[in-house]
């Protein structure tokens, strides 16, 4: 049923993103987060989740996108605390207490109930997130490439636990969780 249902979306999302030109110029330019639009912020789709609630996420290189079989809900980086860190969306996880968490090349932010984003404290310069994971135990990980990163929930931020897994940069990794909660 979710690969149908992830097969219409598609659907939906080509048809939605071959607007004419003609309405692509009534589109507003002024930037507001969430924005209802007809279709996608933009058509390089980096990737897609699916919410606790069955919204469809997708992550663009302008901007993050939610789809609830009506419109879509765009969201952006601007000025406002609330919003997502940057517009450039690498990752979107939803953990097991259905908590959905974006990673962008500027920080991770978590979804809240009233619509908009809490950001993560993370005192690291290298703030470039990949991938987001979560271990059987619950601990939320965070891919940097280069180096590793777990949520600190008392003191709501992420905690480098490996500052290099590649002195030389040689490799670029990414991590994965295994059915045994092996991490490789």
């Amino acid at each position: 049923m979710r690969i149908l249902c992830l097969f219409l979306t598609a659907i939906t999302i080509l048809t939605a993103c071959n607007r004419t030109k003609e309405q692509q110029d009534h589109t507003s330019t002024s930037v507001e987060s969430p924005v209802i639009a007809p279709g996608l912020s933009n058509k390089k789709v980096k990737v897609i989740a699916e919410d606790s609630l069955g919204h469809i996420w997708m992550g663009t290189i302008r901007g993050l996108n939610k789809y609830n079989v009506h419109e879509f809900h765009q969201y952006y980086c601007t000025d406002n605390p609330t919003d997502i860190p940057d517009n450039q969306i690498n990752d979107i996880m939803n953990d097991s207490q259905g908590n959905l968490w974006i990673a962008t090349v500027n920080g991770a932010c978590r979804y809240t109930d009233r619509d908009n984003f809490h950001n993560i404290h993370q005192s690291f310069p290298n703030r470039n997130i990949h991938k987001i994971l979560q271990t059987k135990d619950g601990r939320i990980l965070f891919d940097y490439m280069h180096h590793l990163g777990v949520y600190d929930e008392t003191g709501d931020s992420i905690r480098i636990v490996v500052s290099e897994f590649d002195p030389q940069h040689t490799y670029n990794q990414h991590t994965f969780i295994d059915p045994d909660n092996k991490m490789w």
